[in-house]
C-alpha cells in the first residue's frame, strides 16, 4: 500500500497535502545551510551562469554541485520509503530481469548456477535485495552501508570475468529505472532537485565498486535519440564546456543515455539469456495456482517492458487486453493516489529490513519478503499476521518458519550475503575494503563541488 486512503469528503485536503513532502524539500535544505552559514540556500546554491549556462532548465538557479552525498542520501531514502515505495522497488525487480538480457553475463550467470534453478533464483534475488535495503536504507558514514559496499566488491572480485561495461550498465539500471518508472507510471515526476541526489548517490556508488565513469561524459548530446529523450536532455544538459559532471542531474542524463546505448548495442537473445529469463519467470509465477492466472501474470510483467525488449528476452506479445487493463488500472492508481490519497507519514515508512541486530545472535531479519520469507524472524505476527496469510492464500508461498531453516530464520550477517561457496568467506577483504570505502565517502562529501573546483 503505497499511502493512507481517504474520503471523498476530504479530497481538498489530500491535494493540498498530497506535494508537501516535495515542496518541504527546498525549505529543509534552506534552513539546514543557514545553520552553517549567513548565506541563504539560495545564496549558496548560486547560478552556475560561468559553467554552465542558462538557468532555466528545472534547477530554479540552485547550484547542486553543492549537494553533499549525505543530503543526497537522506533525499533518496524518502523517495524509496515514503514518496514511492511501489514503483521503486517494483523498478529494481524488473531491472533485475534487464540485466539477464546480454549474452555475456548471463553465460556467467548460468554457468555458476546462480539464477538457473528454482532454488538458488530466489535466494540471489533476496541476497540483492539485502544488499540494497541496506545501502538505502542507512547513511554512508554507517557500518552497515560500507560493509554491503565491501560485500558487493569482495563477490565480483571472485569472479574475474566481469567487464566494467557490465558493472556500469548494472549501477545505471539501479540508478536510472527507478526515475523511469516512477516519471511513466506515478502520480508526479521527480524533480530536477531529487533526480540530481539520485546521481550524487549512485555516481558515489560507482566510485566505492571501482567502476570507470569516465566513457559516459557527454552521452546524453553524443547519443541523444527521441528513446533517451534526447531533445529534452540537450535543452538542460550543463556540463558541456567542464572536463567532469557539474552536478548529479547531468550524471544522471549522461548515465540514461548510456543504458539505453548499452541496450541498443549489446541486448541480444541467446540460449544463456532464454534460460534465465524464463526461470525468473517461473519463479514469479511458482506459487500462482493456475496455468491461467500465471498467464495473466506473465503478461502484465511482459507489458510493463518496452516492445524492444521482446525480441532479446525471448518474450512473445502480452495479450492486447490484459495490456490494456493494465494500464487502465495504472492510469486510475496515479490519479487516485495524486487527487485523493493522503501522503505516506514518515512513521509508516516500508523499509523491509531491521535496523537493530537480534541480541542474542548479532544478526539482521528482512520484515518483507517479495517471494520467499528468506531471513524473516518466524514470530507469531509474521507468521499469522494477515500479510503472510493473504500471501499464502492467494499465491500459497511458504510462511516464516516453514521447511525447517531453508528460509534462514535466524536472519542473515552481511558478510555471509551471497553464493553458498562464499557464505563466511572475505571478512578480512571486506574490513580492508570497507576502510577504504569509508575513506573514499569522507572524501567525497560534495563530489561535484570537487569536480568544479578542477
Amino acid at each position: 500500500m503505497e499511502t493512507l486512503p481517504l474520503s471523498h469528503s476530504s479530497t481538498y485536503a489530500a491535494r493540498g497535502l498530497r506535494f508537501q513532502r516535495e515542496r518541504n524539500l527546498i525549505r529543509r535544505y534552506r534552513e539546514s545551510f543557514a545553520n552553517d552559514s549567513k548565506r541563504s540556500i539560495w545564496d549558496q546554491f548560486a547560478s552556475r551562469s560561468a559553467h554552465c549556462g542558462s538557468n532555466d532548465d528545472g534547477r530554479q538557479g540552485l547550484d547542486l554541485s553543492r549537494m553533499s552525498l549525505m543530503q543526497a542520501s537522506q533525499i533518496q531514502y524518502e523517495l524509496v520509503y515514503l514518496e514511492f515505495p511501489r514503483t521503486f522497488s517494483h523498478s529494481l525487480e524488473l531491472g533485475f530481469i534487464q540485466t539477464l538480457a546480454f549474452p555475456y553475463p548471463a553465460k556467467i550467470l548460468n554457468d555458476t548456477h546462480q539464477i538457473s534453478g528454482l532454488d538458488a533464483s530466489p535466494k540471489r534475488i533476496v541476497d540483492t535485495s539485502v544488499i540494497m535495503e541496506n545501502i538505502y536504507n542507512f547513511p554512508p558514514d554507517y557500518l552497515r552501508f560500507q560493509t554491503a559496499i565491501s560485500r558487493i566488491n569482495y563477490i565480483h572480485s571472485r569472479y574475474k570475468g566481469i567487464k566494467n561495461q557490465d558493472m556500469l550498465y548494472t549501477l545505471a539500471v539501479f540508478a536510472c529505472n527507478p526515475w523511469h518508472h516512477i516519471d511513466k507510471d506515478e502520480w508526479r515526476q521527480l524533480s530536477v532537485l531529487e533526480v540530481a541526489a539520485m546521481g550524487t548517490f549512485w555516481m558515489n556508488i560507482g566510485q566505492c565498486l571501482r567502476i570507470d565513469m569516465s566513457c559516459i561524459k557527454g552521452m546524453a548530446i553524443t547519443h541523444a535519440t527521441p528513446l533517451n529523450n534526447g531533445r529534452e536532455d540537450i535543452a538542460v544538459y550543463s556540463s558541456t564546456n567542464i572536463p567532469d559532471w557539474g552536478d548529479g542531474f547531468d550524471f544522471m542524463l549522461d548515465l540514461r543515455a548510456y543504458m539505453r546505448w548499452h541496450e541498443q548495442e549489446h541486448a541480444e537473445y541467446s540460449d544463456d539469456v532464454g534460460a534465465l529469463v524464463s526461470s525468473s519467470f517461473k519463479i514469479g509465477t511458482r506459487y500462482i495456482p493456475t496455468s491461467l492466472l500465471k498467464r495473466i501474470a506473465t503478461d502484465i510483467v511482459v507489458s510493463e517492458f518496452h516492445e524492444r525488449w521482446l525480441q532479446p528476452m525471448g518474450l512473445s506479445p502480452p495479450n492486447v487486453w490484459t495490456s490494456r487493463l493494465f494500464r487502465a488500472f495504472t492510469c486510475f492508481r496515479r490519479l487516485y493516489l495524486r487527487y485523493i490519497a493522503l501522503p505516506r507519514p514518515s512513521f509508516w515508512s516500508t523499509e523491509r529490513t531491521s535496523s537493530l541486530a537480534d541480541p542474542q545472535t548479532g544478526r539482521f531479519h528482512q520484515k518483507r519478503y517479495p517471494i520467499l520469507p528468506f531471513y524473516v524472524r518466524p514470530s507469531t505476527w509474521n507468521r499469522y499476521g494477515p500479510s503472510s496469510w493473504s500471501s499464502w492464500l492467494f499465491s500459497g508461498t511458504p510462511l516464516p518458519g516453514d521447511d525447517g531453516g531453508k528460509y534462514r530464520p535466524e536472519g542473515y550477517s552481511l558478510e555471509e550475503i551471497g553464493p553458498e561457496k562464499l557464505e563466511g568467506k572475505g571478512k578480512q577483504w571486506m574490513e580492508e575494503n570497507r576502510q577504504w570505502c569509508n575513506e573514499k565517502i569522507g572524501a567525497s562529501a560534495c563530489p561535484f563541488a570537487g569536480m568544479m573546483k578542477e
